[in-house]
């Protein structure tokens, strides 16, 4: 792993353990470089800012190995990454429960929306590509059904973390089931 790499999980580390004690909102780029024994100069040089920080830290954390597994599977299986997801918030919970909630240009949310996005065109395509020999009905429909899926479960995950994360898991994973069934069923209808 490269230097640079490390620091920025140590920069990450620091600032969710200190999301521990502390309100995320009276967090300050000073402070954190005070607990990291950084300077501002090495913060800055990796983040902008820290909600630059927070999205990356839920990039590593939740959507890298979402989009990896997504990509590396044949016609991406959903199955599990929920819980994957999921799993992944909740060990930092006092973390992604206050970051939620941060409103402003580059929030945690609009980002998770996003990302979201990306990750379901990823698995809707392949599973076109591989089911599907026919066209689907029109990219019209086809980004409304990847918008309206997508949506629908980061926007429960925005509500579950902003909650507090107390739904559990496993009843949070039937999300995957409701998500794929209709995905599948929208595309097979126009096969």
């Amino acid at each position: 792993m490269k230097n640079s790499d490390l620091i920025k999980l140590k920069i990450a580390r620091t600032l969710k353990e200190m999301t521990e004690k502390q309100s995320l909102k009276s967090i300050t780029v000073s402070s954190l470089c005070k607990h990291c024994k950084i300077n501002r100069g090495t913060f800055y040089y990796h983040f902008l800012d820290l909600y630059d920080l927070i999205i990356w830290i839920f990039e590593v954390e939740v959507i890298q190995p979402l989009e990896t597994y997504l990509l590396k599977n044949e016609f991406g299986s959903w199955r599990g990454m929920t819980n994957y997801c999921l799993q992944q918030m909740l060990k930092s919970q006092k973390f992604y429960c206050q970051s939620i909630k941060i409103e402003g240009q580059n929030n945690l949310k609009e980002y998770m929306q996003k990302r979201t996005y990306d990750c379901w065109k990823i698995f809707t395509n392949k599973y076109i590509s591989v089911i599907s020999n026919k066209c689907f009905h029109s990219d019209e429909y086809l980004d409304f059904l990847i918008k309206y899926t997508s949506q629908a479960m980061c926007n429960m995950v925005i509500a579950w973390a902003a909650e507090g994360m107390t739904i559990p898991i496993n009843v949070m994973n039937q999300m995957d089931d409701v998500a794929t069934k209709g995905i599948y069923g929208v595309v097979d209808y126009f096969r």
